[in-house]
Order: structure tokens, then sequence, then C-alpha cells
């Protein structure tokens, strides 16, 4: 479905637009190639790809929370993306407590520290 999608208003695709979402996003371009994901979102909600680099810039940007919600939306439309598996992997390492309660997470890291 993410491929054939086209734009109402012109002839682009939604594949085209990834594209130069991603030769944006290959230049530094954050700003601009975020623009261009939310454009394709508007078209294909379930365009998981999108999701995953929207997690991308927002992990870059220090935004971790956005970049979770980014990377977890990419893994719920398509569970082998693995761009957004390895994102929230990457935000985890970074941030544990934004994917584990602290609650959760500090008595288990506690426990882990204490072991012989």
């Amino acid at each position: 479905m993410e491929t054939g999608t086209t734009l109402q208003s012109n002839t682009q695709t939604v594949s085209e637009l990834f594209d130069q979402a991603m030769v944006l996003f290959n230049q530094d371009k954050d700003a601009e190639a975020l623009v261009l994901y939310d454009r394709i979102l508007g078209i294909d909600p379930n365009h998981s790809r999108s999701h995953s680099c929207k997690g991308r810039i927002y992990t870059a940007a220090g935004m971790h929370r956005r970049a979770i919600e980014c990377c977890e939306k990419a893994i719920e439309m398509d569970p082998n993306n693995s761009e957004g598996h390895y994102g929230k992997g990457e935000e985890s390492k970074t941030n544990p407590t934004d994917i584990f309660p602290k609650q959760t997470f500090m008595p288990k890291m506690q426990e882990m520290h204490s072991a012989p």
C-alpha cells in the first residue's frame, strides 16, 4: 500500500515523496525531511518507514519521548520494521526510564548491580 498511493493534489506518489525525504534526511536537512514525512503520513498514516524515520530525527534532536512514540508506531504498523526496532532499542540504551517506568526499572538495576 505504501508505494502506490498517489496524492490527490499532484502526481507524486508516497514512494516518490519518501525518496525525496530520505535525500533531505541524508543531507542533514531534518526539518525539511520532517515536513515530507508528515505529508506522507497525512496521505498514508500506516507508512511505517516514515514513522521510523521521524523517530531518527527526534532522537538526533534529543526529543526522546517523541522518538520512542514514532518507533513504536512504526513497529505497530509493521512488526518487521527493523528501523523501528533499532530506534527503540537505541532510545532504551540512552533513556531507559522513557521505555520502562522508573519504579520498575530502578529496582531491577539495583538488583543487577548488587549481584555477586
